[in-house]
């Protein structure tokens, strides 16, 4: 699978832009060379606020992907896989920096994790959300810490039963997992860019410690979402699951 990710640095905003050839799923390669490109910004002394993004003008992103998840057949490598999901949200989590994420179309699955984590989201009218996992036989386990921390326990709850639909914009600004949501592409990367800029002013000390108060009560997490990683691994290999990722195989 081709895949593609991209940093720059402009007016003391990190740029960072990921994505991949099937509706910008998500590699364990991928969600590692994202985690590692989030760490450089944060330790870069000209970057002040970071911009995650996703190539393309569909899908911001549409989970693990299915392909690689195919391939696997150890619980080993199930569990691996599942955790650089963990290590992302837990890079995110700890950093010093504010993330502004810029959501251009759907997010399914893990993507929402990403989505959760966000100090800021700015997405377009188009932007559906739905969490997948149930449908393929496992369970949204890595990223329900961050989603229930978003939006609260019976809107997750609600997300991860309606598996097999996608909730409107309107669903998922009530519920909190937007910040701000556009009507087009170009009122999107203005807000996001003004946004961007004017965190970029704010004194450093004054954010991170804000962020350590906007994540405080979290700091289980690194042990918690890697047991979430090795329950999600071991439904992975359960028969029914197999089968449905079997059609995924074809599609290498």
């Amino acid at each position: 699978m081709t895949e593609s990710i991209t940093t720059c640095i402009e007016n003391k905003v990190g740029y960072l832009t990921f994505g991949s050839e099937k509706a910008n799923s998500l590699s364990k390669n991928l969600l590692k060379r994202i985690s590692e490109c989030l760490v450089e910004f944060d330790s870069n002394e000209n970057v002040r606020t970071v911009v995650m993004r996703s190539s393309g003008d569909k899908s911001f992103c549409s989970g693990a992907s299915l392909v690689e998840l195919a391939s696997l057949n150890s619980l080993n490598e199930l569990i691996s896989f599942f955790n650089a999901f963990s290590t992302l949200l837990n890079t995110i989590r700890t950093m010093s920096k504010f993330l502004i994420l810029r959501v251009q179309g759907r997010v399914v699955g893990g993507g929402l994790g990403i989505v959760s984590v966000a100090d800021y989201v700015v997405a377009c009218s188009v932007a559906e959300v739905r969490l997948s996992e149930l449908s393929i036989g496992i369970g949204p386990y890595v990223v329900e810490p961050a989603i229930t921390r978003r939006i609260g326990k019976t809107a997750f709850n609600e997300l991860s039963i309606d598996a097999h639909l996608f909730k409107s914009v309107i669903w998922a600004k009530q519920k909190g997992l937007y910040n701000v949501v556009m009507s087009s592409v170009q009122e999107l990367n203005q807000v996001v860019h003004d946004t961007a800029n004017r965190l970029s002013t704010y004194d450093a000390g004054a954010v991170s410690t804000l962020r350590r108060l906007h994540w405080k009560g979290t700091e289980e997490w690194p042990t918690l979402l890697k047991e979430n990683a090795k329950i999600t691994a071991k439904l992975a290999l359960n028969k029914p699951t197999q089968d449905i990722l079997s059609k995924w195989k074809k599609l290498d």
